[in-house]
C-alpha cells in the first residue's frame, strides 16, 4: 500500500511476493539501505515516488509485467547505475531519475513515446543512452545537466523537442536533429561548451532565446 516501508532506514533486504499488482505511492521512499529489489512479474504499476530518496539502491529488476511507473519513482537513488526498461512502458515520466548521479547508461524500448519533463535531469554519470524509434516527444530539461553525454542519437519519429533539454551537457561535441522537428526550444544547448557539429534541418522554422548561448 501506499507509504508502506517509507523511512525504513534499516531495511536492506525486501521479498515481493508473486501476486503483487502494484507497489504505492513512496512505497519505499527513503529506505536509504536497501540495495537490491526484483519486481515480480505479478506487477503492473509502480505509482509516484515508489523508490525515491533510495540512496543505496544498486539493483532494480523490472518484470515485463510493467506497464506504468509514477513520477519521481527512482529520483535521488544516487547509486543507481543501470536499469531496463520493460518494453509495456509507453512514457517515462516527469523526474523518474531526477539525480540518479551513477546512472551511467540506459535502454529505452521502443514502446515509449515520451520522455517527460526532467526525466533525466542531473544524472551526471549518464554517458550511453539510446532512444526508440517511435519516440515522438522530449520534454522540458529531460537532459538538464547530463554533463558526461558525448553523443546522442535522436530519431527521426521525434517531433517536439521541449526547453533546456541539453542545457549544460558540456560533453556532447554532436548531435543531429531529425527532419520534423519545427522548432529549437529557449536554451535548447545552452552551455554545451564542447558543442562542435549540429546539424538543422530545414523543417525549423524557429530558433528560441537563447538557444546556443554559451557554446564556446
Amino acid at each position: 500500500g501506499d507509504y508502506a516501508f517509507k523511512s525504513c532506514t534499516s531495511l536492506k533486504t525486501v521479498s515481493i511476493s508473486e501476486g503483487v499488482t502494484s507497489i504505492g505511492c513512496n512505497a519505499f521512499q527513503g529506505c536509504i539501505s536497501l540495495q537490491n529489489i526484483v519486481i515480480p512479474k505479478s506487477c503492473k504499476s509502480l505509482e509516484q515516488y515508489s523508490f525515491s530518496s533510495c540512496s543505496n539502491l544498486q539493483n532494480i529488476t523490472l518484470s515485463e509485467g510493467v506497464t506504468s511507473i509514477g513520477i519521481f519513482s527512482f529520483e535521488r537513488c544516487s547509486n543507481l547505475h543501470s536499469i531496463d526498461i520493460p518494453k509495456g512502458i509507453t512514457s517515462l515520466n516527469k523526474n523518474l531519475f531526477y539525480k540518479c548521479t551513477q546512472l551511467k547508461s540506459i535502454t529505452i524500448p521502443e514502446g515509449v513515446k515520451e520522455l517527460g519533463i526532467s526525466v533525466f535531469e542531473e544524472c551526471s554519470s549518464l554517458e550511453t543512452i539510446i532512444l526508440p524509434e517511435g519516440l515522438v516527444l522530449i520534454n522540458d530539461k529531460a537532459f538538464y545537466h547530463c554533463y558526461n553525454i558525448q553523443s546522442i542519437f535522436i530519431p527521426e519519429s521525434v517531433r517536439t523537442i521541449g526547453d533546456f533539454v541539453f542545457h549544460s551537457c558540456s560533453n556532447l561535441q554532436s548531435i543531429v536533429l531529425p527532419k520534423g522537428v519545427t522548432r529549437i526550444g529557449e536554451e535548447l544547448f545552452n552551455t554545451c561548451s564542447r558543442l562542435q557539429s549540429i546539424t538543422i534541418p530545414e523543417s525549423v522554422n524557429d530558433i528560441s532565446n537563447n538557444a546556443f548561448q554559451s557554446c564556446s
